[in-house]
């Protein structure tokens, strides 16, 4: 009987690794419009998550340098600074609950609520 070697230890296949302009690529690629992010995993052989997870990133860098880029520096004097006039408010008195339901979030208020500050908040939320 001839003599067969014993089969060598079946090696493991190396893990892919891609640059950041291949996945800008991919991410680009699913984002198009009508783009199907199942048929291009499928055409680069990937996972359909890797490809989501791709572009989360990608859209969460374009939303950053966007917000960097509309924010610029500001220099302020005493000179440019406006007085405001103060508005007397009148004092709140009454108390109660007010509860909103926003697409964000839900704000709920309980008793006494400062004006500004519930300004401020709804600001924040509707933006």
């Amino acid at each position: 009987m001839p003599y067969i070697p014993p089969e060598s230890k079946p090696t493991k296949p190396k893990r892919r690794s891609f640059t950041a302009a291949q996945k800008k690529a991919i991410a680009e690629e699913a984002l198009a419009p009508g783009a199907s992010v199942s048929r291009v995993a499928r055409a680069h052989d990937l996972n359909t998550n890797q490809v989501f997870k791709w572009m989360r990133e990608y859209q969460g860098k374009q939303h950053s340098e966007s917000i960097a880029s509309t924010l610029i520096p500001v220099m302020l004097s005493h000179t440019d600074v406006a007085v405001m006039p103060a508005v007397a408010e009148s004092p709140i008195t009454t108390t109660g609950t007010i509860e909103l339901h926003l697409p964000k979030g839900r704000v709920c208020l309980t008793g006494a609520v400062d004006p500004g500050a519930l300004r401020l908040v709804l600001e924040h939320l509707s933006a």
